[in-house]
């Protein structure tokens, strides 16, 4: 079983479904390459607790991360399409870092789930 995984450079994107249902992937390494992480990409991955995004990221697919046990999430100032399905499913996550200049976009989608929003 996958537990611990490491993406090499060059790598732009994860595919739809990747890694879904690797229930016990506990430790992801993204390159610094990846520009979209694609729906589903980590949908089922319990022990999945923190995830390091790359400043490349600019797209994160419906339910990127659903049923995972990430509780923060630095959001990259580069990305796009902010909207609720983007994290949808994250029923552990209490909050997210955010750009100064998308703090507004953020607040709007995410505001009344309860997710506390802090600024870099």
């Amino acid at each position: 079983m996958l537990k611990h995984c490491e993406l090499e450079e060059g790598l732009a994107f994860i595919g739809e479904g990747a890694f879904t249902n690797c229930s016990v992937l506990s430790e992801v390494k993204l390159p610094d390459t990846i520009t979209a992480i694609n729906a589903e990409a980590f949908w089922g991955c319990m022990e999945l607790e923190s995830l390091e995004l790359p400043e490349s990221l600019v797209v994160i697919g419906e339910k990127a991360f659903y049923d995972t046990a990430i509780k923060s999430l630095k959001l990259p100032s580069g990305i796009t399409g902010i909207s609720f399905e983007m994290l949808d499913g994250m029923s552990e996550l209490e909050s997210i870092e955010v750009p100064e200049s998308k703090a507004d976009s953020y607040k709007d989608q995410f505001g009344e789930l309860g997710i506390e929003i802090k600024v870099y």
